[in-house]
């Protein structure tokens, strides 16, 4: 509350991004994900904290769902149908890789997502120039969702891509 109320700006808080992946302690729990959002959204909302801006931030879904995280959901459990998205009994590169993480817009007042250009197919990685285009490809056909159409456009929701190389 102190730190926001001297700061002259907007502060964006970046709760907790890349919830869908597997490298971070939250990663792949998204009832627990989005019930910690929403709590801290209402932290910040209850001290009237008109400058504080909430961004939900995941991964780029080009890979989802990753490596599995060891406090991801098993299968059968509750946890583990959020993440089997079209439902067919197998969380895999056909369920949605950020729909299951979104905790509301009425908590969320920007979104952003976490792109970067790698085309080492999980080997070394090594200094390239990424293809014409790829920038727009990440943001709008990477997974099987339009991330900046589904998060930004159709929820009119600013766009912050914060994490990008």
């Amino acid at each position: 509350e102190k730190i926001s109320a001297d700061f002259r700006g907007q502060l964006l808080v970046r709760f907790a991004p890349d919830m869908n992946g597997s490298w971070v302690d939250w990663g792949q729990q998204p009832a627990a994900y989005r019930s910690a959002f929403r709590a801290v959204a209402a932290g910040f909302k209850e001290t009237n904290d008109a400058g504080t801006v909430m961004v939900w931030q995941p991964y780029l879904g080009r890979d989802y769902p990753f490596d599995r995280h060891r406090n991801a959901p098993a299968p059968g459990s509750d946890g583990f149908a959020l993440l089997d998205t079209n439902g067919d009994g197998a969380w895999d590169g056909a369920d949605n890789a950020y729909a299951p993480y979104y905790p509301g817009d009425d908590v969320v007042e920007w979104v952003g997502l976490s792109a970067y250009h790698d085309d080492t197919a999980g080997q070394a990685a090594v200094n390239t120039v990424p293809a014409a285009g790829e920038l727009t490809r990440m943001l709008t056909a990477s997974g099987n969702e339009d991330f900046y159409a589904t998060y930004a456009e159709q929820r009119d929701k600013p766009f912050l891509l914060q994490t990008a190389a």
